[in-house]
């Protein structure tokens, strides 16, 4: 599943242990971020980092509540969803993943750690391909440049690197022997490459 897609409909039957007069209609089901626990109604998800988004709560129709447009923003393995109301037993789904989306971007995972001019850094920067959430798509091939953002630094300074542009491994760009030919203070970095946002 995608971090970019729904999760999925998941469905949650409601179960009448009252008696045959309990009107299931007006069972509402919410799905809550996670580590919260439910209330009066709700849902969450059990296991994983990532934060829940979508209709997170539904009235039940003919006993069964649906969530057609669920999503969660971070990748992660063995999430699982809890869906609760107010007097009913919880169920808790089988565990599922979620993997990144559609790349749209580029973001430093590592950022350029700066030193001495004329000098590779110490902490050479790392560039990864994300989907939107900024999660890093690792089938992703790309072409990444790096280059001194305009109006960063000291004027006319270069940025070499051993090499640049560099080519993507797993979704992400491993720069090494990195620097700048000029003294200067508030220099900062841009990633392009094609079709991707800055």
């Amino acid at each position: 599943l995608s971090g970019l897609t729904e999760v999925g409909a998941i469905l949650q039957r409601a179960v009448d242990e009252a008696g045959p007069y309990f009107d299931v209609d007006l069972c509402a089901v919410r799905l809550l971020p996670a580590g919260e626990l439910p209330g009066a109604t709700g849902a969450y998800v059990r296991t994983g980092s990532g934060t829940l988004g979508g209709t997170t709560s539904v009235a039940a129709v003919n006993g069964e509540a649906s969530f057609p447009d669920i999503w969660i923003d971070k990748t992660g393995t063995g999430y699982r969803l809890t869906a609760a109301s107010t007097g009913l037993t919880s169920a808790v789904s089988s565990t599922f993943n979620v993997t990144a989306g559609t790349a749209a971007k580029l973001g430093f995972t590592v950022q350029p750690g700066g030193g001495t001019y004329n000098t590779a850094w110490t902490t050479q920067p790392r560039v990864a391909v994300q989907d939107a959430y900024g999660n890093t798509v690792t089938t992703a091939s790309a072409s990444v440049a790096l280059a001194i953002t305009s109006g960063t630094g000291t004027s006319g300074a270069t940025l070499t690197c051993t090499t640049n542009p560099r080519s993507t491994s797993s979704g992400v760009a491993t720069f090494a022997g990195c620097k700048i030919d000029k003294v200067g203070t508030g220099y900062t970095l841009t990633a392009t490459a094609t079709g991707l946002t800055s």
